[in-house]
């Protein structure tokens, strides 16, 4: 191919066009700006939670993946639907905590140096500071630790606590647990559950369960299948 060859302004031509100065420096940030909503983490064998498109989330209104009681991570984060849910999230915090007797700090420093693994877990960037991420990990955590306890009969639940005590919220817990964008990663709750589960529960080495028993008895409830199908 022939070089490209820009003409010579004659006398009475007009200036040579120029770019706007301020949109070229727009459009050069922009070139340089990493992608906010599709991160290169998406990308990853390491990236496990994603946000539904937009058209898929469309065919119902959202409905199917959006939690209906209770956010779980970054995704419904603060959600002004959820906040009721969100109040019980530091109740049940502080029961762990004095049951486990374990400091809420020891937690923080536990589940710290899983922050930058966590976050490229999530296809979206999450636009927290390190503090922020790393305390809803551990409230948002330690609230489906103590659900999985408290369901699968490790720990006994306060007496009338209406989490527990009515029987229609198990099911929306249930559906809210699964949904593809409310999610903590696996190996977070697993760090939740060693941290706490040397005194934390009841059972016969005062050890208690790992998460895999704990998720396996919490949905065998809702398939209604003996106790000793999970210890098969």
């Amino acid at each position: 191919m022939g070089e490209l060859t820009i003409p010579k302004n004659q006398p009475d031509d007009p200036p040579a066009w120029r770019p706007d100065p301020d949109r070229l420096t727009i459009m050069q940030h922009r070139i340089s700006d990493p992608p906010r909503i599709l991160t290169r983490s998406a990308g990853r064998s390491s990236c496990s939670i994603f946000t539904v498109p937009t058209t898929l989330a469309a065919a119902n209104d959202g409905r199917a993946y959006r939690p209906q009681i209770v956010s779980v991570g970054p995704y419904h984060h603060g959600d002004p639907g959820l906040r009721m849910i969100q109040e019980h999230k530091w109740r049940l915090l502080g029961a762990l905590l004095d049951r486990a007797r374990v400091g809420l700090e020891d937690l923080l420093r536990a589940v710290q140096p899983l922050e930058a693994q966590a976050r490229d877990c999530y296809s979206a960037a999450v636009h927290v500071s390190v503090d922020e991420f790393v305390e809803m990990l551990v409230v948002d955590g330690c609230f489906v630790v103590e659900l999985l306890r408290i369901f699968g009969g490790f720990v006994v639940s306060e007496a009338g606590d209406p989490l527990t005590s009515l029987s229609w919220v198990y099911p929306f817990f249930l559906r809210d647990l699964v949904r593809l964008e409310n999610q903590i990663p696996f190996f977070v709750l697993e760090c939740l559950v060693e941290a706490t589960r040397e005194k934390g529960v009841r059972d016969g080495d005062g050890s208690g369960p790992g998460l895999p028993e704990l998720v396996l008895r919490f949905f065998n409830n809702a398939l209604q299948r003996p106790d000793d199908f999970v210890e098969r």
